[in-house]
């Protein structure tokens, strides 16, 4: 099922599994992540490593942590996507 706010866009309608990137783009879509964490560093870093791995990279990722200690900001450097 089509949701009805895709259906006045140009977004490919079939299973997400069967979309390329490239067309997913072309389409208008965008992605962005958003990451609430409290004492978790080593499970964002980890998170974070996996987002990298993905084939279409966010366009935004947002970190929100509790502490400053929560989040490693060098890491977030290293990253092919954009983190706040």
């Amino acid at each position: 099922m089509i949701h009805s706010s895709c259906r006045d866009r140009n977004i490919p309608r079939m299973p997400a599994h069967e979309v390329s990137p490239t067309e997913l783009m072309r389409s208008g879509l965008r992605i962005a992540v958003g990451i609430a964490t409290a004492g978790r560093r080593l499970i964002l870093a980890d998170t974070l490593a996996e987002l990298a791995h993905q084939t279409r990279f966010p366009e935004a990722v947002l970190i929100c942590p509790a502490a400053a200690d929560d989040f490693d900001a060098s890491q977030a450097a290293k990253l092919p996507f954009p983190v706040q």
